[in-house]
């Protein structure tokens, strides 16, 4: 229980070494502790104590004459790794995310949202306007979006579905992998607009921007008509149940065409020739937690497709 209880400093301690890029300055093999200190431009005997501490629980391994390598945990947290996790760890340390955690006993007395409470605005709101931030957190959304959907693939056969609608898809990392495994498909990326501002760069690395459409727009409003199979990974769980309601109602009515075509679309379903891309994600409440609800499920309507895959993963209340 002790270890439970102090679980925030071993969370601080993997932050640190992450500002650090300690894992990054390991990733070509051991390096002594004199090197390491000049390379952070660290205290040789706080880092000493910091590393220690982290091979205590596996992250790094030490050697005689106070050299360290890394481990397999410890490489999870090099940066240029594509399911890396040093976004995540970095983004749970901000003070903003403490902040709203230390709401949290408030939340569980009154069923309000921590975040909005602490904050006085919604999380999305929140990164909008604080751009560092919400890269931050949209870099550790593109590392789990890999992990995510390197699983979801190996599950579930996307061949044969024409266009593809990820809805609150942020970047595009799970839209990009499923276009990728099917070279003759197309997708709709929707989010709002700060988010899909920077799914440009990985959809052009990940070379299928050619065959991406980018739409910026609320789900809460409407959500683009014209796929034949719409995504949701990490978006019903972060919403108060008759939000999810809204989400959900408005995909369906994408689905049965009743929703305004998306842009670059005819009513008839032909596309039209691109003259401007356009440009989206949701606005996060942090609401009660339905994990499960459509966890790996598929839900194909009684009517014919498009399809609806539903992705959900265990909430985390405030963040």
């Amino acid at each position: 229980m002790r270890r439970l209880v102090n679980g925030f400093q071993v969370s601080e301690a993997i932050r640190v070494a992450v500002v650090l890029r300690v894992s990054d300055l390991l990733a070509d093999g051991p390096r002594d502790l004199a090197e390491l200190a000049e390379a952070t431009g660290c205290h040789s005997g706080s880092l000493y104590r910091l590393l220690r501490a982290l091979a205590s629980i596996g992250v790094y391994e030490e050697l005689p004459d106070r050299g360290f390598r890394s481990t397999p945990l410890g490489e999870a947290l090099e940066s240029d790794r594509p399911e890396s996790l040093a976004p995540w760890a970095e983004h749970g340390g901000r003070a903003y995310v403490r902040q709203a955690w230390a709401g949290l006993l408030d939340s569980v007395r009154t069923g309000e949202n921590a975040f909005a409470r602490v904050h006085g605005q919604s999380v999305w709101e929140y990164r909008a306007a604080h751009p560092d931030d919400g890269a931050l957190f949209d870099a550790g959304m593109v590392a789990f979006a890999a992990t995510a959907a390197r699983l979801v693939l190996d599950a579930y056969d996307f061949a044969g579905i024409a266009t593809v609608v990820d809805v609150g898809g942020g970047h595009g990392g799970f839209l990009a992998a499923i276009l990728s495994r099917n070279p003759s498909q197309r997708g709709v990326l929707f989010d709002q607009p700060h988010v899909v501002a920077g799914a440009s760069e990985l959809l052009g690395a990940r070379g299928v921007e050619d065959r991406c459409q980018v739409i910026a727009g609320s789900f809460f409003d409407t959500v683009p008509s014209g796929g034949d199979a719409y995504v949701l990974k990490s978006v019903v769980h972060d919403w108060e149940d008759s939000e999810a309601l809204t989400i959900l109602r408005n995909c369906r009515l994408a689905m049965n065409g009743s929703a305004p075509p998306a842009p670059g679309r005819t009513g008839s379903g032909e596309r039209e020739p691109k003259s401007s891309r356009q440009v989206l994600r949701p606005q996060h409440a942090g609401g009660a937690g339905r994990a499960g609800a459509f966890r790996g499920g598929v839900r194909r309507p009684s009517w014919r497709p498009p399809a609806f895959v539903g992705l959900a993963r265990c909430p985390l209340p405030t963040t």
